[in-house]
Parts: C-alpha cells; sequence; structure tokens
C-alpha cells in the first residue's frame, strides 16, 4: 500500500538525522582521541552495560513475539528472533567477561577471547535476522497455526545456546581476537567478519528504509534507525584498538541506544494499534447501536400491524393470539431497546430490563393488571443478547399465563420474580399465588403452545433446566448458564 509522502516523513527524517549526528560524532571523537587511547580502566562497565543490553533485547522480543501473536507479521517474528538470540548471548558474554575471576578469567571461561566471540555471534546473528525481518514474507499464520510458533522460538534458542556454550567448550581451539594486554588482534578472518557484517547492516537499512517509505509501516521505520546505530557500532570496532579505549565504550552506549530506539518503536506501535482498535469499536458499537435501534422500530412495525389486522377481524377468538404474537414480539424489541440505550451493548443489567419487561406485558391484561401486583428481586447482573431475549420470552409465556388463568373473575393476587446468580449459572424463581396448574401436568407434554415455547427455549436454546412446583399457586426454578 503506497502511503503519501507526508505520513512517511517524521521517521524518514529521524533515519537521516540519525544517520547524520552519528557521523559528526564519529568525526569528532577520531579526530581527538584518535585510535586505541585508553580513557580509563573500568572492568565492571561491559558486564553492566551488557546486563542492561540483555534485558532491553529480552523486551524487545517479548514485544516482537507478542505483535506477532496477533497480527502474524513476519517482520515481527524476526525482529524477535534476532533480539532473543542477542538476549541470550548476552548472558552467555558476561558469563564469559574476563575479570569476573581472579587471573582475568570468566565464570564459565578461562580465556579473554571466548567473550569476544561471543560477541561476534551475538552481532552476526542480529544483523542476519534483522535483514530476514525486512526482505522475509514467512512465516505467515497458515505457517504456524496457533501457539505452534513458540516451537520455533524455543528450539532456535536451544540451538543458539548449544552453540555457544560449544564455543566456551572449545575454547581452546578458536583463534585469539583479544591479546594479554588487552588489545584486539583481528586476525584476516575477523576483518572478513567485519566488512561483511558492515554491509549486512547497510544492505537492511537500506531495504528497511525503502519497505517503510513504500508502505509506511512505522516499525520498519524504527528497524531502519536501529539499524543505523548498529552499522555505526561495527565502525566502533573497526576503529577500535583495545579493550576499555573510548570506541569500546562507544560500542556499548551505541547498543543501548539502539536497543532502546527498538523497544520504543515497538510500544509506540502497541499505542497506535490500541487506537485503531479503539476506533474501530466506536465504528462497529454505532453500527451495532443502529442495528438495534432499527431492529426495535421494525419490529414495533410489525406490532402495530397485528393491532391493525386484529381489529379488521371481528372474532373473540383471536384477540388472545394476537396478544400473545404481540407480546412475544414486544419482548424481544424491548431487549433491543434496552441495548441501544445501553453504554454496554454486549449485554443488559436484569433487574431493569425483567420490571420493564413484566410491566409492558401485565398492561396488556387491562382487568387482572388492576388486582394483580408485581414483586422484583434480582442481583445486579448482566444479561448476554443471547441470553436475554430467550429469558424474555420464557417470562413473556409465564406472565401471560398467569394473568390469563392464574386469577379468575375478581381474585387478587401477586407475581414474583426472584433472580440470582450462582457460579456461571442465573437462577429464575417465578412464583404466582393464583389457582395453581393441574395436577399431574408435564409442561415438557403439554399440548399448550405457551409451556411448549417455555420447554424448548430453556431446554434448547438456554441449554438450562426448569421445574415446576406448586406451594399455593405455581412455581417455576429455572436455572440457566449465564453466557
Amino acid at each position: 500500500m503506497k502511503m503519501n509522502r507526508k505520513s512517511t516523513a517524521h521517521l524518514f527524517n529521524a533515519i537521516i538525522i540519525t544517520t547524520t549526528l552519528l557521523g559528526l560524532l564519529f568525526a569528532f571523537l577520531i579526530l581527538y582521541f584518535g585510535r586505541g587511547r585508553t580513557v580509563v580502566n573500568l572492568p565492571w562497565y561491559v558486564p553492566m552495560m551488557h546486563s542492561f543490553i540483555g534485558l532491553a533485547a529480552f523486551c524487545v522480543a517479548f514485544l516482537s513475539f507478542g505483535r506477532y501473536h496477533v497480527l502474524r507479521n513476519p517482520l515481527s517474528y524476526w525482529i524477535g528472533i534476532g533480539f532473543v538470540t542477542f538476549g541470550v548471548l548476552s548472558v552467555l558474554f558476561i558469563l564469559t567477561w574476563p575479570g569476573l575471576l581472579s587471573g582475568e578469567q570468566g565464570l564459565i571461561a578461562h580465556l579473554p577471547s571466548t567473550s569476544a566471540w561471543i560477541a561476534v555471534l551475538g552481532m552476526s546473528s542480529l544483523g542476519v535476522f534483522l535483514l530476514f525481518a525486512t526482505i522475509l514474507k514467512w512465516p505467515r499464520k497458515k505457517t504456524f497455526p496457533g501457539r505452534n510458533w513458540l516451537w520455533s522460538v524455543g528450539a532456535w534458542g536451544a540451538t543458539i545456546v548449544i552453540i555457544a556454550l560449544l564455543a566456551v567448550r572449545f575454547e581452546q581451539y578458536l583463534p585469539p581476537l583479544v591479546g594479554a594486554e588487552g588489545n584486539f588482534t583481528k586476525p584476516l578472518m575477523i576483518k572478513v567478519w567485519i566488512i561483511s557484517l558492515l554491509l549486512v547492516f547497510a544492505i537492511g537499512l537500506v531495504f528497511s528504509t525503502r519497505r517503510y517509505l513504500q508502505t509506511g509501516d512505522a516499525l520498519q521505520g524504527y528497524v531502519a534507525i536501529t539499524q543505523v546505530t548498529l552499522t555505526y557500532g561495527v565502525f566502533s570496532i573497526i576503529i577500535g584498538q583495545r579493550r576499555y579505549d573510548i570506541w569500546d565504550y562507544l560500542l556499548r552506549v551505541i547498543l543501548a541506544a539502539g536497543f532502546l530506539t527498538m523497544m520504543f518503536g515497538l510500544l509506540s506501535d502497541y499505542v497506535q494499534l490500541f487506537y485503531r482498535e479503539q476506533k474501530k469499536t466506536r465504528e462497529k458499537e454505532i453500527l451495532l447501536r443502529e442495528l438495534y435501534h432499527r431492529t426495535k422500530n421494525n419490529m414495533h412495525v410489525i406490532s402495530n400491524m397485528i393491532d391493525l389486522q386484529a381489529r379488521q377481524i371481528k372474532n373473540n377468538a383471536f384477540d388472545s393470539v394476537f396478544l400473545d404474537i404481540k407480546n412475544r414480539i414486544q419482548a424481544m424489541a424491548l431487549v433491543h431497546e434496552k441495548l441501544y440505550a445501553s453504554k454496554d451493548l454486549s449485554g443488559l443489567e436484569a433487574g431493569e430490563y425483567v420490571r420493564d419487561l413484566a410491566a409492558a406485558i401485565m398492561m396488556t391484561f387491562e382487568g387482572p393488571a388492576k388486582r394483580v401486583s408485581f414483586e422484583l428481586n434480582a442481583e445486579y447482573l448482566d444479561l448476554s443478547i443471547e441470553t436475554a431475549i430467550p429469558l424474555g420470552l420464557v417470562l413473556n409465556e409465564l406472565i401471560s399465563n398467569s394473568m390469563k388463568h392464574a386469577f379468575p373473575e375478581e381474585m387478587s393476587g401477586k407475581i414474583t420474580v426472584n433472580i440470582s446468580r450462582e457460579g456461571g449459572n442465573l437462577h429464575l424463581k417465578y412464583r404466582d399465588n393464583g389457582t395453581g396448574l393441574p395436577e399431574g401436568m408435564d409442561i415438557s407434554k403439554s399440548g399448550s403452545l405457551g409451556f411448549l415455547i417455555i420447554y424448548n427455549l430453556v431446554d434448547k436454546q438456554l441449554e438450562g433446566t426448569i421445574e415446576m412446583k406448586r406451594n399455593h399457586g405455581t412455581e417455576f426454578e429455572i436455572i440457566v448458564p449465564n453466557k
């Protein structure tokens, strides 16, 4: 995707400015300090700085792998591999650093060149993997479905540890890189390595900058800035002559700056991803709210059409049928009305919904509504739309049945609903103190459409249970998972 020049200017300018400033800094240091001049001998400085650099490398790797897990972007995967490799090798570098024990020995190494070889391996791996991050389009989601990509990370981590430990084990066979006085020997193979590493970082810088300008992916821009600092880090290796000279100290500072830049880039990318997802969520909420509003309006239109049709048919036998249909539609419409007015579109408060639903249903029964009271005892809990609609239909059938049959003639009474949460289940107890249902009645086998609707909604759709009791009226206990 092509991006306009304005959107990509800020990081491209940062790449140019970083390159220029580091170039001026190196020119000044060469003129002032020259090569091989020892400033101050601080044996603790290198382990301390590499502890910080290693920690930063692990942080970058963690952030990169987190980004890859969500986006499955190969760029993130290879950045993570590169930095986790450097982090592991930084730990081994510290353990092999001469001077941690007496006699210029490391904790797990005996020769001063061993830590230098670990550093060579770390810089080489980082350079190659950052280049891979820029040019490779693998692995994608299909390559490592689920969390299988973690196995590849673990396998590579184990491999690099084995290689480094073999270098420690056979350190006496490796060409010396550091002399007895701490001077760098730089045999021919190391000079070739340095030139090759410089080319890898430089080529990676060019490719990552080009990819950033093409795609506008800010993370590519931060990779380019990091590669600028690492390229100058290689220059400090070329210029440096011995341990504890100005270039040896500068190398660690440059590495720390580059790693912090990469960490900041990933954190900035996470913030941008969060804002983008937040914007998408707001847009979805607007669309969903509009959908609830239109659904509610459409259901009201259907309800009004049923009213008109009922007035056209002068037959009392159909009045009850039309009323039942209208109340069922109203129960569903009320869910969408509540969700439209709610701040949280994923669910609605159970007590408020049941109270309003009961009031609306009871008002349609003009005579009994004056003689029957309603009591609600409800804990504060949210209902998802998947639970609210079928539960509302169940309550509609129960209340309608009570208003029609439980309180005949001038009998007054009371309907009570208790709602509570027990574990992960929603418990609803419905009770009226009316005449009660006939003895031996099984609602699962009843010929009544209302009870058939109740049983199927609870058993099939809500995947719950319903139990009926006769105790001075009728009582139903419904237990459903609160999804």
